[in-house]
């Protein structure tokens, strides 16, 4: 994302939405879809390299049942990895992680110190990591990438 005043940083760009016109954002770009009820079993499919961001903070919640779902992710090219802090009402989910332009795919995929197994995957010309996870208490997940 161009920042229209490069001398100063941008801390943070708050994008709220009523339920009609939320979906383009939550289900595209943040990349959480709700493939049950409540966030139970989420599919987390953030798409931030398409949008040249590194670091985004996202929260989606439905008012009346609770559930939710937070990440905090984190992009580092120099040491080629993805790292997403996630959290979540839920009790296990899916990440379908998009890979920047140029890479190979997945070398290891890490939930904090227990190693995942995983399946690099491609979509026209897009790479993409596919695992699961096995809970949504608070975890940090490591991709790293060739």
């Amino acid at each position: 994302m161009d920042n229209p005043h490069p001398e100063r940083e941008i801390e943070r760009i708050v994008l709220e939405a009523g339920p009609e016109s939320a979906g383009w954002f939550v289900m595209g770009l943040a990349g959480v879809v709700d493939q049950r009820t409540a966030f139970e079993n989420p599919l987390i499919a953030p798409r931030w390299h398409a949008a040249n961001t590194n670091c985004a903070n996202v929260a989606v919640k439905y008012t009346a049942s609770a559930g939710y779902v937070c990440y905090h992710y984190r992009h580092d090219s120099t040491n080629r990895s993805i790292s997403i802090d996630l959290t979540g009402s839920g009790e296990l989910g899916q990440c379908h992680l998009l890979f920047p332009e140029g890479t190979n795919g997945a070398t290891s995929v890490f939930d904090g110190e227990a190693k995942l197994s995983f399946d690099n995957n491609q979509v026209e010309e897009s790479r993409y990591v596919d695992f699961d996870v096995s809970s949504l208490s608070p975890r940090t997940l490591v991709v790293n990438y060739a």
